[in-house]
């Protein structure tokens, strides 16, 4: 049994390292576009600790969260060893109570740009009727009839540079 060089764990640190500036880049990023407003414990308040960045983009982008669901991801995908996330939002601009939609928008996240490049490639593969975008280590995709007014207003409330 061969044990790890300095070389594999230097290379392990460096991609852990690399995952957790991503998660904090995109949650700063996220904080910025996401505001204030609501209670201490909102969901919407970056000091709460049920704060949630992607919900809160999601809903400054004008839509509701219906529900949030573990869509399957595809086989190619989920076999991708730069893949560390997946989150799915069913959303609409007024679910009247709903907990399903036919509009998603799919947050895929990567360990690093090198690999989000990759993973955009294949979520495209993979969903041919999405629409999606590159955003730091994510790839953010709609789905459903309105997907592209969906994307765009996701898009519209993320910062210009990352």
């Amino acid at each position: 049994m061969t044990r790890p060089t300095n070389g594999r764990r230097q290379l392990r640190f460096a991609g852990r390292l690399a995952l957790a500036l991503a998660v904090g880049l995109l949650t700063v990023a996220l904080a910025a576009c996401g505001g204030g407003g609501g209670s201490a414990n909102s969901t919407s308040n970056p000091s709460s600790a049920n704060y949630d960045p992607a919900t809160t983009a999601i809903n400054k982008a004008g839509l509701e969260v219906c529900g949030q669901h573990q869509q399957p991801v595809s086989q190619s995908l989920s076999s991708d060893p730069g893949l560390s996330n997946t989150r799915s939002f069913a959303v609409a601009k007024d679910c009247h109570g709903a907990k399903v939609s036919p509009n998603a928008i799919t947050i895929f996240q990567f360990s690093s740009r090198d690999a989000v490049d990759k993973g955009f490639k294949e979520v495209e593969t993979a969903y041919p009727k999405g629409s999606a975008f590159k955003f730091q280590a994510l790839v953010i995709m709609a789905t459903g009839p309105d997907r592209e007014a969906n994307l765009a207003a996701v898009k519209a409330q993320l910062p210009k540079s990352a």
